[in-house]
């Protein structure tokens, strides 16, 4: 969310910069408050899935939310190990299967 307002206020920067510089004001004024509308239609886009907290995972719900941070993952994967019936031993050799990327999030978040 952050990355996205930062570019966005860049980008808006360098847009508003130049429509002023290259035009008149009040065109500037009237271009930017379409903006809200804009945001207004995508928003009725947003379907009731992309506001969960949870990701579906290989047909499983997991308490993961898709764009919090590494902590607690590995705990996470290795509790369903044990849920799953394997032994503490096994557990700790396993190797922990690596969190999908930045990339896939942003496409399940967009």
């Amino acid at each position: 969310m952050y990355i996205a307002t930062g570019v966005g206020g860049v980008l808006g920067c360098i847009y508003g910069g130049l429509m002023t510089q290259y035009s008149h004001p009040k065109w500037v004024f009237f271009t930017y408050s379409w903006f809200g509308l804009v945001v207004t239609v995508a928003a009725c886009f947003l379907t009731p899935e992309s506001e969960k907290d949870t990701v579906i995972v290989h047909g499983e719900d997991s308490a993961s939310e898709i764009s919090t941070s590494q902590e607690g993952y590995e705990d996470e994967q290795r509790s369903l190990l044990l849920a799953n019936g394997q032994t503490r031993e096994q557990v700790r050799a396993a190797e922990v299967p690596a969190r999908e990327g930045f990339c896939y999030n942003l496409k399940k978040n967009c």
